[in-house]
């Protein structure tokens, strides 16, 4: 029997944001990048381009604390392509007008996960990411739920080789 959808990332993301950051400014579903496409640019008015926003990518959360604007991707089991999908979002922060106001503050990347995956955990560690292990008890509840399979990470016969140095 298929299972209900529900928004369980939403919700692991916001209850993450309120345990760890309860007393930062926070932005759930954020869209990044520029409005103003430059392919569209001279075809559409600008509310036009307002509305085509919609067509940007979004992050899972921004919290802004005094020093750091701190970039999140919530998993509850999270694949290597999060990693980079975190970079590129990284990248589009600079660009992203309704965050202009933040500019000045250290941006800092953090993947958020219920089911551990040190594969994951040590290529995102390796590129600046910080890794957060977060998993409530309803998500035990959930992962009770999915198949063996689903439960925990693919196997792996070694972490990431070290690069070799000349």
């Amino acid at each position: 029997m298929p299972r209900k959808w529900q928004p369980r990332e939403l919700r692991l993301t916001q209850e993450y944001i309120i345990e760890r950051y309860p007393h930062a400014i926070h932005m759930t579903r954020v869209r990044l990048g520029a409005l103003d496409q430059p392919r569209y640019q001279g075809r559409y008015a600008p509310e036009e381009l307002r509305a085509l926003g919609v067509l940007r990518r979004w992050a899972d959360a921004i919290v802004i604390t005094e020093k750091d604007m701190v970039l999140i991707e919530t998993k509850i089991r999270p694949t290597p392509g999060v990693v980079s999908q975190l970079e590129v979002y990284g990248e589009l922060v600079p660009h992203t007008p309704e965050l202009h106001q933040y500019r000045d503050r250290r941006l800092r990347l953090e993947l958020v996960f219920a089911i551990q995956d040190p594969v994951v955990t040590e290529y995102a560690e390796k590129r600046g990411i910080r890794v957060v292990h977060f998993c409530p008890e309803w998500v035990i509840e959930y992962l009770d739920e999915l198949y063996p399979r689903e439960r925990r990470p693919p196997q792996a016969r070694g972490l990431l080789p070290e690069p070799e140095r000349e």
